[in-house]
């Protein structure tokens, strides 16, 4: 069996690459965390964390603490001006985050960055990428630093190095979208004015369009496509009164911005890899898509890109996940991709469209306030902006397990499984995503006061025969529709809030299986089917020389 270096080379240490990296390790895989630049990049265009990046991070125990040092924003409005604004508002998504979290990407990377020590795990500044070769075995990674070359050899590798990714250009097919060619302005500034904090602002005239999103310490960002500037060189010099210009000219109330900390042009890119796995190179962020930034989805993408192929990787280097798995990974997240780019294209065109024709502008934003005023439009839009609409129905392996008879709007196979308010024998407070802190997958069974002593007995002792079988990779529960939780081989929950009977559709006799990324892989009404259907996520554990200890404390 051939020795590599690391289980897993991570390239790049965004958000994308470090959230990689710190679930690896979570989940109890070693892996080599490189990045070529010598020290934090101070500024970002990265600015927005969403619902369900939000959800995915506190199963590290850090989203309570972005929230806290974070702006919320209750959603985001078309003309903040007008007396019947077109706003869509994240309460709709039934988050524990109902909101649009403005926090600094410095600031993400930061708290992630210490989350990546606590671990054990090791950010290797310095470290660029050259080359990478592959074969049945392995990957040989060619790196460059100040002490010379260097070469590192993995099982897998995770490229996460951004636009200018080396590998997806060896190795990745580029579908490029020709709708914005043009430099953009981006500033973080103070602001003075009649500004309304609470949403992201949009605003659209005959000069382009404007977005102010506001975020700690009362600063600002201006993201502005000036139709009027747009054909000047991302290198040309940009300062304050030509921002302070394009304020003036698009916006409709008198602001004054000052004090920049950050003031740039940019020319954004928008392409996607036809593919995100070349055999044993993984592609993830901005090395496999770039979004025109206008819907806040680029970061939020890279970071449920990386929960979704690092789990899955690392039950596969443990041997406990059949290698099949793995293809799983393009399948589900390069069609998310194409969705996400659409939605970022359609904001940019209506953007365009409204700014290029007063009347277009005028009817569009009309036909925008009717439509957003109906709950199913907010439920839509609501949830492809903050990503808890996410699914992965249309995968083989959600088809294959999808439970026949529910209601189209029922939990299925492939469903995000929203975060379950449940109670124990202390009362209320117990949270599914809390428990999901615990690296694995977790089975739910369901059971009411209808269901008879002896199928709850049957159900329980199933869950801990899995439990046992499948140690460190299967976590058991027993929820009860009613009555008293009691301690025994499987932990047994209250649905005292009845959101596994509403929410998931629960019958008595239910089981749930919850990846560990949030998601069903499926459900089944008899326990008996449990052994089938495990079998295309789970093998029984061995020992491998990849696996390590999380230390004790890293998880609390």
């Amino acid at each position: 069996m051939t020795v590599h270096d690391t289980q897993v080379l991570v390239v790049g240490a965004g958000p994308t690459g470090l959230t990689a990296a710190i679930e690896l390790l979570r989940q109890g895989v070693d892996c080599m965390l490189i990045d070529e630049r010598s020290e934090p990049a101070r500024y970002s265009r990265a600015l927005v964390l969403q619902a369900r990046s939000l959800e995915l991070l506190q199963l590290h125990g850090l989203s309570d603490a972005f929230v806290r040092d974070g702006y919320l924003a209750p959603g985001f409005n078309f003309g903040a001006d007008d007396r019947t604004p077109a706003i869509v508002e994240m309460y709709h998504t039934g988050s524990r985050y109902p909101f649009m979290l403005t926090l600094s990407q410095e600031e993400t990377e930061r708290a992630l960055t210490e989350r990546l020590g606590e671990l054990g795990g090791t950010l290797h500044r310095g470290l660029k990428l050259v080359s990478a070769a592959q074969d049945r075995e392995g990957v040989t990674a060619k790196l460059t630093g100040e002490s010379g070359e260097r070469t590192v050899t993995a099982r897998y590798l995770i490229d996460c190095s951004g636009s200018h990714s080396v590998l997806s250009q060896q190795w990745g097919t580029t579908e490029e979208s020709p709708l914005f060619r043009g430099t953009a302005l981006i500033a973080d500034v103070l602001v003075e004015g009649d500004l309304p904090r609470g949403f992201v602002s949009l605003h659209t005239n005959e000069r382009g369009g404007l977005a102010l999103l506001p975020f700690q310490n009362e600063y600002v960002r201006v993201i502005a496509f000036d139709l009027a500037k747009m054909e000047i060189s991302p290198k040309e010099p940009l300062d304050i009164e030509e921002v302070q210009e394009t304020v003036d000219a698009i916006v409709p109330y008198p602001l004054r911005i000052g004090n920049p900390q950050w003031i740039t042009r940019f020319r954004a890119q928008n392409r996607l890899l036809s593919t995100y796995r070349n055999e044993r190179l993984f592609f993830a962020g901005d090395a496999a898509h770039l979004y025109i930034p206008v819907a806040a989805q680029g970061m939020n993408t890279g970071i449920q890109d990386a929960f979704n192929l690092a789990w899955k990787l690392s039950f596969v280097c443990r041997g406990r996940a059949p290698e099949s798995l793995l293809d799983s990974y393009n399948e589900e997240r390069h069609l998310i991709g194409e969705r996400t780019r659409k939605l970022s294209d359609l904001l940019f065109q209506l953007f365009i469209k409204q700014a290029r024709s007063t009347t277009y502008r005028k009817i569009s934003s009309k036909v925008m306030g009717l439509a957003l005023s109906t709950t199913p439009v907010q439920n839509l839009m609501s949830g492809r902006v903050s990503q808890t609409g996410v699914e992965y129905r249309h995968t083989a392996l959600s088809k294959a397990q999808r439970f026949g008879g529910l209601p189209k709007s029922a939990i299925n196979a492939g469903d995000r499984v929203p975060d379950l308010d449940l109670a124990d024998s202390d009362g209320l407070g117990v949270r599914l995503y809390d428990l999901m802190r615990t690296p694995g997958f977790v089975l739910i069974g369901y059971a009411s006061s209808y269901t008879s002593s002896r199928k709850k007995e049957a159900m329980a002792a199933e869950l801990a025969r899995l439990k046992d079988r499948y140690a460190g990779s299967l976590q058991c529960l027993m929820v009860l529709g009613e009555g008293l939780p009691r301690q025994g081989d499987v932990p047994t929950f209250l649905d005292a809030r009845r959101e596994v009977l509403h929410k998931l559709g629960a019958r008595p006799g239910d089981v749930f299986l919850v990846r560990p990324d949030g998601y069903l892989a499926f459900r089944a009404d008899d326990p008996r089917r449990l052994p089938g259907l495990l079998g295309s996520w789970l093998s029984t554990p061995v020992t491998d020389s990849g696996v390590r200890t999380v230390p004790d404390g890293a998880l609390r």
